[in-house]
């Protein structure tokens, strides 16, 4: 039996991490024995347990795996260590962490595939399983999940985005050579995250950075939704040049 470490959350959010997170080496499984509580199981948490560091290690494994979560499901909210692990051999190991069960009503994500003779067909690898994976091995996948498993505000997202577009080669490979996003989402994205005028005390900045008002701008839920999918494409593209 692997090791099992005990989650704490909203049950949505505990079914929609089991949903994206059902196989591979990290997975998120909902415990037959105990209704309504979730267990996280990866691959070196025996060994972990082994050398006294399990709790860094979820907490590690949690950034990446709550900001993955974010990146496919907008309003997902962060899952937490309970507190509580069980070893292989079933011992019960209880650190200090505060474990709250709450319940929010909503409808579970789930996906199934069916052939042309309508015979279920093994879904393709959720890419929330496969960025967790990439992150790993990837210290700036690894960086980009862990921001996104923060609040999402508008100094994250640039964060994000400097990050993503350092790993390119810079601001022309995201516009012109790789045609990710256009000149004009660049600039959206850049007055909303920085000036005052447009997001208020949210913004980065104090005093706005442009002589003239912008043309175009983002909500917050807009900037979340742009730096996602260049994530999407981001992480996609770091797969297929390895």
């Amino acid at each position: 039996m692997p090791l099992k470490v005990w989650l704490a959350g909203e049950q949505l959010d505990l079914q929609r991490l089991a949903a994206l997170f059902s196989d591979g080496d990290v997975r998120v499984v909902p415990d037959k024995d105990e209704d309504g509580r979730y267990y996280l199981t990866a691959v070196g948490l025996d060994q972990a347990h082994e050398e006294n560091r399990v709790y860094p290690t979820v907490q590690l494994l949690l950034g990446w795996i709550n900001g993955a979560a974010k990146v496919e499901i907008p309003d997902f909210h962060d899952v937490t260590y309970a507190g509580r692990y069980t070893t292989a051999n079933g011992d019960q190991v209880i650190q200090p962490a505060a474990a709250v069960l709450r319940l929010r009503v909503g409808m579970t994500a789930t996906a199934v595939v069916r052939g042309p003779d309508g015979e279920v067909k093994p879904s393709p690898q959720p890419p929330a399983v496969t960025r967790v994976a990439l992150a790993a091995s990837n210290e700036q996948v690894a960086k980009v999940l862990t921001l996104m498993a923060g609040d999402r505000n508008w100094d994250d997202l640039w964060k994000v985005y400097e990050t993503i577009r350092k790993a390119v080669g810079g601001t022309n490979a995201l516009v012109n050579q790789l045609q990710w996003i256009t000149e004009g989402d660049k600039e959206a994205f850049r007055e909303s995250a920085n000036n005052p005028d447009v997001s208020g005390d949210d913004a980065r900045h104090a005093i706005p950075t442009s002589p003239t008002p912008p043309t175009r701008t983002m909500t917050i839920g807009e900037g979340r939704a742009f730096i996602n999918d260049l994530i999407a494409k981001w992480t996609d593209w770091v797969i297929a040049n390895p």
